[in-house]
């Protein structure tokens, strides 16, 4: 993964960037995104199953 600002490489789940300093927002952003999507496939999948 690059940093948001610098476009060095840094770790997925590292919330600063070793090179430039800066927080890097799109950690939080990307896990509640796919949260997100896997609680409404989660929801979506039992409305099914129960025959909802």
């Amino acid at each position: 993964m690059k940093c948001h600002y610098c476009k060095e490489s840094i770790g997925r789940r590292v919330k600063q960037c070793p090179h430039c300093g800066k927080v890097n927002p799109t950690v939080n952003t990307q896990e509640i995104i796919l949260w997100t999507i896997g609680m409404s496939l989660l929801l979506y999948l039992l409305g099914w199953v129960s025959g909802g």
